[in-house]
């Protein structure tokens, strides 16, 4: 059994990670040369600047290309110049220091080939990256953390994510668990770090990976099941101006919001010309329209109550024009409640809605794209949102974090 099977390239793993994912009680693991028992793979740990106490063996990944030096006693160097005649795949762990990581982690590079050697005692190996890498089966470490994802409710932050898988890896580290999410989130930057990222594609394109949507940012975030028809379609594209070394970045190339709207509009104008004789029926729509918009009565008589009949961000206070606004979308009556909800003006609400218009969840200060500067909704921007009457009906920070991660800009 070829233990790459089992890994992801990319994914950064710990000594103690790995033996609890293959079930090894071999201390020979914390060498720098190691083969697994029961699988055809030979383990390389390399760490390019070694602490002092260490031997200073001279080892470089340079692109696809790694130098490195055997053992000064040459013991082991028969295993990477005959591994393709004994059938082992020689796979790759490296790091540029001890403490790039947490918990002495190593990057997982992938198959590497023996190329040929120089010298002795230690002697000079080059290896190169194999052409292709094999995936990851179904019940390897990512997906554990992805279906953790679905098991928690749909969404969940990264230490209960981190508590779930570790009753399946009781040693999985929260650093493996947090990469882990970061490259399977759509619309994470980070996920152009990992290996199965370092291609151009789209997230509507069936690949595995595509399986998460970051919500929030910093100790906050949590992650949810990715779905393009609420969270748009995503891709990995390159860009010269990228920082990651795979030198791609992600961007979003659909919205379905603006879609929707788009669509409405369509079906509204393609209801035919004005019919004089049609008008009592269409102020009946229109009134149908104003109290769908206006929301559930009892969730806006709450925010109403609550907002003391202003505005939140404008301090509009004209009932007429004053809707009940989700800040997480309805899902049903579990949804209309205060701490999910802002009272806003019909106009504010629309631009809300459309991610024209957030709020800091920490600080609760407004911010306004800078699609609408020059227009008189920029003079929102910097203002705080009005207080609830009482502090128990203020707004969900982690639903206000929800909403702002929609935004893009």
């Amino acid at each position: 059994m070829k233990s790459s099977q089992e890994l992801v390239v990319g994914q950064v793993y710990t000594r103690a990670e790995l033996k609890a994912l293959f079930g090894i009680a071999d201390a020979s693991i914390n060498n720098g040369i190691f083969r697994p028992k029961g699988h055809d793979s030979i383990w390389l740990f390399v760490t390019k600047d070694k602490t002092s106490d260490r031997t200073q063996y001279q080892d470089l990944l340079e692109g696809d290309t790694l130098t490195m030096e055997g053992q000064t006693s040459g013991r082991t160097d028969h295993w990477l110049t005959n591994h393709v005649s004994t059938g082992y795949e020689l796979l790759l762990f490296y790091r540029e220091s001890k403490v790039q990581y947490p918990g002495a982690g190593f990057v997982y590079e992938g198959v590497f080939d023996y190329q040929g050697h120089a010298g002795s005692q230690p002697a000079t190996f080059t290896l190169k990256r194999h052409t292709t890498q094999v995936s990851a089966p179904d019940n390897a470490q990512w997906r554990l953390v992805a279906d953790a994802v679905s098991e928690l409710g749909g969404i969940a932050a990264p230490l209960q994510v981190l508590q779930h898988v570790r009753r399946r890896l009781p040693d999985i580290g929260e650093a493996t668990v947090r990469a882990d999410l970061a490259a399977m989130a759509v619309n994470s930057p980070a996920r152009t770090s990992y290996g199965s990222n370092f291609a151009a594609r789209r997230t509507d394109q069936g690949h595995p990976w595509d399986r998460l949507f970051r919500v929030g940012s910093g100790p906050g975030v949590q992650f949810e099941v990715y779905d393009p028809l609420e969270h748009g379609v995503w891709e990995i594209y390159p860009d010269a101006s990228a920082t990651s070394s795979s030198g791609m970045m992600v961007r979003r190339i659909s919205d379905p919001v603006a879609e929707a709207v788009e669509a409405i509009s369509e079906v509204e104008e393609g209801a035919g010309a004005f019919d004089a004789h049609s008008v009592d029926d269409a102020r009946s729509r229109v009134f149908a329209a104003i109290v769908r918009r206006r929301g559930q009565r009892s969730f806006r008589e709450a925010l109403l109550k609550a907002y003391s009949g202003a505005c939140a961000i404008t301090g509009c206070t004209i009932p007429a024009i004053l809707e009940a606004a989700h800040v997480h979308p309805y899902k049903g009556d579990h949804t209309n409640v205060v701490s999910n909800g802002l009272l806003l003006r019909a106009d504010i609400h629309t631009l809300f809605d459309l991610g024209l218009i957030a709020v800091e969840a920490q600080t609760l200060i407004v911010r306004v794209a800078p699609s609408l500067a020059g227009t008189e909704y920029a003079a929102l921007d910097g203002g705080a949102l009005r207080p609830t009457a009482d502090a128990s009906q203020r707004v969900s920070a982690g639903a206000l974090e929800w909403h702002r991660s929609r935004c893009d800009w």
